[in-house]
C-alpha cells in the first residue's frame, strides 16, 4: 500500500509545480508587450534622498540601462523602444508598488537631473526579455 500513497505524493507535486510555473509566467506575462508608465531619475540627492550615493539597490554603479522596479527581480532584462534594460534598483512602494501589489512602473536611470526633467514622463510597451530567478 506505500507505493500507491508515494505516486500521490509525486503526483501532487508535479501538479503544484504545474500551477506554480504558470503563475510565474503569467506574473511575467509571459514576455508580451504590455503599457507601462515610464519615468526617469538620476542619482542626485533630489531623486534619491539619503540613497544618493552613485549605486544602484542591487549595488552595482550606476550606468546607462539601469532601471528601477519593485516587483521584478534584479537582473531582469526589458525592452523599452527597442533598447535593452536592466533592473538593477527599487523605487517607492507609494509608486512602485510591491511583489505583493506591483505597479507597471519603471524609473528608467540618467546621468542628470536635467536629462531626468526633461525626458518628463511616458507611457510606453514594456516587454521583459529575460526574467531572473535571484534576487
Amino acid at each position: 500500500m506505500k507505493p500507491f500513497h508515494e505516486l500521490y505524493y509525486f503526483i501532487a507535486i508535479v501538479v503544484a509545480f504545474i500551477v506554480f510555473s504558470l503563475i510565474t509566467l503569467a506574473a511575467m506575462n509571459c514576455g508580451a508587450d504590455e503599457l507601462w508608465k515610464v519615468t526617469y531619475y538620476c542619482s542626485c540627492e533630489r531623486c534619491c534622498g539619503k540613497w544618493a550615493d552613485g549605486h544602484f539597490a542591487s549595488g552595482k554603479k550606476v550606468y546607462d540601462g539601469g532601471i528601477a522596479c519593485n516587483h521584478l527581480k534584479f537582473g531582469t532584462v526589458v525592452v523599452i523602444d527597442g533598447k535593452n534594460y536592466t533592473v538593477e534598483d527599487r523605487g517607492s512602494n507609494r509608486y512602485f508598488g510591491t511583489k505583493e501589489n506591483p505597479i507597471k512602473h519603471i524609473d528608467i536611470w540618467m546621468a542628470s537631473h536635467q536629462e531626468a526633467l526633461e525626458a518628463g514622463v511616458d507611457y510606453k510597451e514594456v516587454t521583459i526579455k529575460e526574467y531572473k530567478e535571484r534576487l
